[in-house]
């Protein structure tokens, strides 16, 4: 409507004409003709920004989707990997408390470490400043009780652990 109202007013307006040397029995027509060009344009231009604008708020959506569903899914995963390791600890718990020698509590945490995916694993007893192997696990599987002796004075990882006091469980 404003559009034809502003077309309705040029027409009327003498000096806009005279200067671009049109004469007044065409002048509706180049009007007519030029609102025929320019509204479907302006109308097809404003569709197009439309669907752009649609377009962007859906991929936005589905970003944000998709952003969700992968905190989830990370979400789930730490979630499944903390209930196996509180399973893994309730029966190695559950193993030692059931152990009545240092034997059996050698052969409960090697093969509980093993479990935890350790490829090795080795349970030594401080006696009288010497480490005393008790069990050592593999691939092959638990090797039994060795008996083996090592001095604390000897250059081996384990051996500053071990002077600490704290348990040394090393890894990957």
């Amino acid at each position: 409507l404003v559009s034809f109202v502003a077309a309705g007013m040029t027409a009327e307006a003498n000096d806009f004409w005279t200067s671009v040397d049109i004469d007044p029995a065409n002048r509706i027509l180049y009007l007519q003709l030029a609102l025929a060009v320019v509204v479907p344009t302006t109308m097809a231009l404003a569709a197009e920004i439309a669907e752009r604008e649609r377009i962007v708020a859906m991929l936005a959506r589905a970003e944000a989707e998709r952003g969700a569903a992968f905190e989830q899914s990370e979400l789930a995963g730490r979630v499944e990997v903390a209930n196996l390791q509180a399973r893994a600890l309730r029966e190695s718990a559950e193993q030692l408390s059931r152990s009545v020698s240092v034997d059996d509590v050698a052969a409960v945490a090697v093969a509980a470490v093993r479990h935890w995916g350790a490829d090795h694993s080795a349970f030594f007893v401080l006696q009288d400043e010497r480490m005393a192997l008790r069990a050592i696990g593999g691939p092959e599987g638990p090797s039994g009780a060795l008996y083996g002796e090592m001095a604390l004075s000897a250059d081996t990882p384990l051996t500053p652990a071990i002077k600490l006091g704290p348990p040394l469980v090393a890894g990957p």
